[in-house]
Formats: structure tokens, C-alpha cells, sequence
């Protein structure tokens, strides 16, 4: 038995199609990965003391965690009293080497609610977002509020010309 195999057959159009089909299955799949990352701003997922938090006594930090890896040269985290005074000791940087976090120390704060400012820089896709959040010392009372839609919409009225 001979076989008959002729080398053009492998370009056949229909071999064309299969290899234009598996290239373009390949490049969406690959496209799917850069979407994720290209929506991978630096988001809070979580924070000590958390958001709308009441706890009995003053932190020594603030702690506050992201989605993902912030440049500590160009980030802020800024604790605020009901005045908007910074009352923290402004010596912010990563918690335990962790890039995905942000802790900044306080001094002994007294009763009342504070407002944490984040402004962080990712370090995956050169994003900036803001974020904001209050907690409570003592008896005070939070309202839980998203901050960081206000403070959204304050800087597009500031940007928008209406």
C-alpha cells in the first residue's frame, strides 16, 4: 500500500480556515486576559478600622487594602477629623512589605468620626482612584455613606464645564 501524500494539501483552503479559526480563538482568549487587567483599578477591599466601623478606643494605624499592588510614591492616605484636619502622622507606607496595602500611624485620636482618604496609583494598570470612609471613636454615631461617589462627582463638576 503506497500513500499518497501531497505536501500542498496541508494548505488546502479548508486547513486555511481551520488555522485562521484556531489563530482568532487564540487571540480572543488572549484579548479576555488584557480585558481583566485593563479593569484592574486599585480598589479598597478592606480596611482596619473598617468602613462605618464604631470602636471603643483610638487606633495606633490605619490600615487599608487593595485589589491589587499601589505605588507608594505616588499614593495618599490621609486620615481626617469632622473638620477635615489632618490628624495623622503622615509616615505612609506598605504594611509588612505588602504592595496591596497602605497603613499610616495615628496619635492618640479622641472620641468622634474621622474620614479615611485614599488617592492610589496601581501599580498594574497606571490607574488613580479615590476612595473615601469614615469610622467612629467612642460614642459617636456613623452614617454610612459612599464617600467615594461624592468625591467622584465633585471632581467631574470640577472638570466638566455644566
Amino acid at each position: 500500500m503506497i500513500l499518497n501524500f501531497r505536501f500542498n494539501s496541508i494548505f488546502s483552503l479548508s486547513n486555511k480556515n481551520l488555522s485562521f479559526f484556531l489563530i482568532t480563538c487564540l487571540v480572543t482568549l488572549l484579548g479576555f486576559g488584557a480585558i481583566h487587567t485593563s479593569f484592574g483599578h486599585a480598589f479598597v477591599l478592606s480596611s482596619s478600622p473598617s468602613q462605618s466601623e464604631s470602636i471603643p478606643k483610638s487606633p495606633q494605624q490605619v490600615n487599608v487594602f487593595f485589589s491589587e499592588s499601589v505605588d507608594l510614591r505616588f499614593s495618599h492616605l490621609k486620615v481626617l477629623d469632622s473638620n477635615g484636619k489632618q490628624v495623622d502622622k503622615g509616615d505612609v507606607h506598605h504594611l509588612q512589605n505588602d504592595e496591596s496595602s497602605l497603613t499610616v500611624s495615628v496619635p492618640l485620636l479622641k472620641d468622634g468620626t474621622y474620614t479615611v482618604s485614599t488617592n492610589v496609583l496601581s501599580q498594574i494598570d497606571g490607574h488613580v482612584t479615590d476612595n473615601a470612609f469614615v469610622f467612629a471613636i467612642g460614642e459617636a454615631v456613623v452614617v454610612p455613606t459612599n464617600v467615594s461617589t461624592t468625591i467622584y462627582r465633585k471632581q467631574l463638576q470640577d472638570f466638566l464645564p455644566f
